[in-house]
């Protein structure tokens, strides 16, 4: 009889049961933990062949190094090369890194040759057969506006300039400050390329200074471009209400302090934060589910777009190279390259029932057929076990 592997996984208590299912699936013997303590105790019971963990974190990898482990990290956010380059010292040959941003993995693998691309999935629980009537509402909106990252940003760099040591660090932040917000301004309707960088470049050119020069540009662009996406979010909302469609709005209550919020018509419907585990029933009684995806991540697959095609919902997002060579732009899902392409899609897309249900019928088998959690899974227990 074969013998089953055996893995201990972290328990991400978001996640955990997705990844539970899916490893009956596979047929693999597996032994949760959710800290070092739970971590230790099963490596000394179990001996299990490797440790899985749900990004990357130093205190596991470590017990993982103090008794010669194997362990492998399914990385879901963005920045992972940035640990790799952190700890390229220490990293063994028995460390994995499986990477969901094209961009993230590219570097990684200069690095550290046990990398590997794998974007994530959706577990069992979030398949659901499209449906051709019934719906609730013709639009799901299902995404937070980053408003509390914005506001804080903003104060901090606020709270930094006023304790500048000196006057000349005061002018290096406030021009810092006024660059990145002229170019948030310039990139703004920029939603199928992260020009950011660039951008920030030829400001800092014209200035004839370089105000980063003891900062982290990189960390601040990109802080700046989470401000971006919050003001992006806020405009697609407010295309999307432009269009008389009937929408239902999911987020945090930080919605509320937006100011397009303030202003929108009868037909947005605001219902609060969406729960994880509700997602799949409010994602397939719509008629068509928004997708918007930063640009600083353009190369990378949010998990969402894997609960639309699980679940059978018809989806538009944002175009990236990255999304197409997983779905098919006009065979499984809807792209939209500019706000103005975004108001016309919808309209196009609400007129034609049966179009819209073919595709989302043609994402749920290409879902079923190529990205289950637990083909995920597979890949990595096989490459992990087998290397």
């Amino acid at each position: 009889m074969e013998k089953l592997p055996v893995i201990a996984y972290h328990a991400d208590p978001l996640i955990a049961d997705e990844f539970t299912s899916s490893l009956q699936k596979i047929r693999v013997k597996y032994f949760p933990f959710i800290n070092e303590e739970e971590l230790r105790s099963v490596i000394k019971q179990y001996s299990p062949a490797f440790v899985l963990d749900r990004n990357f974190h130093s205190d596991f990898w470590e017990v993982c190094c103090q008794y010669d482990i194997k362990y492998a990290c399914w990385a879901t956010d963005s920045g992972m090369s940035n640990f790799i380059q952190l700890y390229k010292d220490k990293i063994r040959d028995k460390d994995y890194f499986f990477l969901f941003e094209k961009n993230d993995y590219a570097i990684a693998t200069r690095l550290h040759p046990q990398s590997y691309y794998l974007p994530f999935s959706a577990g069992d629980k979030f398949l659901k057969e499209p449906r051709k009537d019934g719906f609730e509402c013709d639009i799901a909106f299902i995404m937070n506006p980053i408003y509390e990252y914005q506001k804080k940003i903003n104060d901090d760099l606020a709270t930094n300039i006023a304790n500048a040591p000196n006057e000349q660090a005061r002018k290096n932040l406030i021009l810092v400050q006024k660059i990145t917000e002229l170019a948030v301004d310039i990139c703004g309707q920029d939603i199928i390329g992260d020009k950011l960088t660039p951008t920030v470049d030829v400001l800092c050119q014209k200035c004839g200074v370089n105000p980063f020069v003891n900062m982290d540009k990189h960390k601040s662009v990109r802080l700046m471009g989470m401000i971006m996406s919050s003001n992006q979010r806020q405009l697609c909302l407010k295309v999307l209400a432009d269009t008389g469609a009937q929408i239902h709005l999911y987020g945090n209550h930080h919605w509320k302090a937006t100011k397009v919020f303030k202003n929108l018509s009868d037909n947005v419907n605001y219902k609060a934060l969406a729960p994880y585990n509700s997602i799949r029933d409010i994602a397939n009684s719509a008629k068509i589910c928004i997708n918007l995806t930063q640009v600083q991540n353009i190369q990378s697959l949010p998990q969402r777009i894997f609960h639309f095609a699980a679940s059978g919902s018809f989806f538009i997002s944002n175009y990236s190279a990255a999304l197409n060579e997983l779905f098919a732009d006009g065979t499984c899902y809807g792209s939209y390259k500019s706000f103005d392409d975004l108001r016309e899609k919808v309209k196009y897309y609400l007129a034609n029932d049966e179009l819209r249900y073919n595709i989302a019928l043609n994402a749920h088998k290409e879902f079923l057929a190529k990205h289950t959690m637990d083909s995920r899974l597979s890949k990595i227990i096989d490459v992990v076990i087998t290397t």
